[in-house]
């Protein structure tokens, strides 16, 4: 006809004590061998627009509301049937979508969505895979596939765990790779409102950045393993990071770098040993050679700085470095200027002490003098510059620590007896210096050649002129003695 067409109503009456009743609709049972027991068919009505077809369990007033099951039949020989549930095919625009969700609570916690296979329990069989997966397209980009764990408005948004089956011996892998057909990454984001990739695992590489810190769980006997690279566990808390290759074959260079920053500045590198009530060491070391060991190299912006290669060598030749070593106190230092090829050492007060520069050793510096000792091989001999002093004096010490040698205030004394194997010269030319000879007595037995008046004086009893010589004459005695 041209209006609508009739409704059929199929309803069990009301009750006002106890349960309602059950409307059941079964296909029929098949006894034939090899027979097929009947469908049950239901369908809606074909239009512009389809009709829905709506099958919801009954509302509780004050407990639960009823269940909806849907399951295949059983079989006792052979395996179950199959459960397909699937929107139609279209022709124009996307298919129909499809949505299983738990209904919402306005007073407590919503429901839970489980999707797994059923167990196995007897044989070798295993339990049944699960797969989820976005359906092939033509355009450009595939479908995507989003795993979101559940927003909330309190402290703590919820967890997305993926992990592998228990196993007796070895559990499952979890593996995670890009599609094929180009050079795609895995991509790990961070949580802001502008993601940071903290984690991009491609085909021949792996790169971490934007964490600041690392942690692997070393309590278990562990390893991670890469092309020519194997990071492992001892289960005891230890960790050996490698690299590896073919025996009697060079293994693969190993290189700890923070990324570059452009005009900004780069990250650091921290190398520590945790605190306790003994820390633990580091430990540096160059491994056994047959032929030749390796060197040990700190190098600053591409040029060495320091190399150990049994010296400890401070820059390389012709490209030194200068090199600083502070004392207790304040001022007290050695300072080596490499560009001024100086080695000086500070005393008190900072004031220098020594300096070695264009092949000379000079100790203290001019108006502030320091005091020098150079010791012999037999105890107490020895010579003494005072150069801190007032007077500077220098002193050399012959046995039993007795005086032998001085030079006080520009005058030089001799304590023992003076052997002369060539020529004994004082001053020069036209620059002569006085020299006089002391005798036992006060005054007497003293020789004196002075040089300003070009005179040799010797005198004996009581101080009095015993021989002169002056202006080529010979004088003995004085008029009157």
């Amino acid at each position: 006809g041209a209006g609508t067409a009739g409704e059929i109503s199929i309803t069990v009456g009301t009750t006002s004590s106890g349960s309602g009743s059950d409307v059941t609709i079964t296909a029929g049972t098949s006894t034939t061998p090899g027979g097929t027991g009947g469908s049950l068919i239901g369908s809606a009505g074909d239009a512009i627009t389809g009709g829905a077809i709506s099958l919801s369990a009954g509302s509780g007033t004050s407990s639960s509301g009823g269940a909806v099951t849907i399951s295949s039949g059983a079989a006792t020989s052979n395996g179950s049937g199959n459960v397909k549930i699937e929107s139609g095919t279209a022709a124009g625009g996307a298919s129909g979508s499809m949505t299983f969700s738990s209904g919402s609570n306005s007073n407590g916690s919503s429901g839970a969505v489980n999707i797994r296979s059923g167990a196995s329990t007897g044989g070798s069989g295993v339990g049944g895979d699960i797969t989820v997966q976005v359906g092939n397209g033509v355009g450009a980009t595939g479908g995507a596939l989003d795993l979101v764990a559940g927003f909330t408005t309190g402290a703590t948004g919820g967890t997305v765990s993926i992990g592998g089956g228990q196993g007796t011996t070895t559990g499952g892998q979890v593996v995670i790779k890009p599609g094929r057909g180009g050079t795609s990454s895995t991509v790990i984001y961070s949580n802001e409102a502008s993601p940071v990739a903290l984690s991009t695992l491609s085909h021949s590489s792996w790169t971490v950045g934007g964490v600041a810190t690392m942690s692997f769980d070393f309590s278990s006997t562990s390893a991670l393993t890469a092309d020519g690279i194997t990071w492992t566990s001892d289960g005891g808390g230890n960790a050996v990071y490698t690299t590896t290759n073919s025996v009697n074959t060079a293994t693969g260079d190993m290189t700890i770098s923070t990324g570059a920053a452009g005009t900004s500045t780069s990250g650091n590198i921290d190398i520590t040993t945790g605190t306790g009530g003994t820390s633990g060491d580091i430990t540096l070391e160059m491994g056994d050679a047959t032929s030749n060991e390796g060197e040990l190299y700190i190098k600053r912006a591409g040029s060495t700085v320091l190399t150990i290669d049994g010296q400890l060598k401070l820059g390389a030749n012709a490209n030194g470095y200068d090199l600083l070593v502070y004392g207790q106190n304040s001022g007290d230092q050695l300072f080596w200027d490499e560009s001024a090829s100086k080695l000086t050492i500070n005393g008190v007060d900072g004031s220098i002490a020594m300096e070695v520069v264009d092949g000379e050793f000079v100790v203290g510096s001019s108006g502030a003098g320091d005091d020098v000792t150079f010791y012999s091989d037999t105890a107490a001999n020895y010579m003494d510059w005072t150069g801190s002093s007032a007077t500077p004096r220098l002193t050399v010490r012959g046995s039993a620590s007795t005086q032998s040698f001085r030079v006080d205030s520009g005058t030089a004394y001799f304590a023992e007896s003076v052997t002369v194997i060539t020529t004994l010269t004082t001053g020069t030319a036209s620059n002569g210096q006085d020299v006089r000879f002391y005798g036992t007595t006060s005054s007497d037995n003293e020789v004196l050649w002075d040089a300003s008046a070009n005179k040799l004086s010797i005198d004996g009893i009581d101080g009095t002129t015993a021989f002169q010589v002056e202006d080529g004459r010979s004088l003995f005695g004085t008029n009157g003695n």
